[in-house]
């Protein structure tokens, strides 16, 4: 099961060129930008993708919030997920894109690139 969490994201790829963009870019010094998508995505939406895409595995059942509580006592992931039971935080990234006319991958792109990356790792 998973916790009913939602952040927003953003591909490494696309944090190294924001990164590159920020040293090189008239205009960008002393400033700070949000290096992530707008709109967040939930666990449960992530596992159900990587299901579509034909992932085993990834489970799509909504743990409750008692049960994460309860798995906190137990463990410390579960402990430092407390905070963001219930949230879905989004991310205000309109100076970005503005500033380096910046077009940042989509979560499901990300997702998809991830999941074929680790599948292709073999275990050592």
């Amino acid at each position: 099961m998973v916790p009913k969490i939602a952040f927003t994201y953003v591909d490494v790829r696309d944090l190294a060129e924001l990164h590159v963009k920020a040293l090189t870019q008239s205009g960008a010094e002393g400033k700070r930008f949000v290096a992530a998508l707008a709109e967040p995505m939930s666990y449960v939406d992530m596992a159900k993708y990587l299901n579509e895409l034909g992932y085993d595995g990834p489970s799509t059942r909504l743990a409750p919030n008692f049960l994460i509580r309860f798995a906190s006592l137990f463990d410390g992931e579960a402990k430092g997920g407390l905070g963001f039971l219930d949230l879905a935080l989004r991310a205000d990234n309109k100076s970005t894109l503005e500033t380096f006319d910046w077009k940042p991958r989509s979560i499901r792109q990300s997702v998809k690139d991830t999941a074929e990356v680790l599948t292709a790792l073999k275990p050592i």
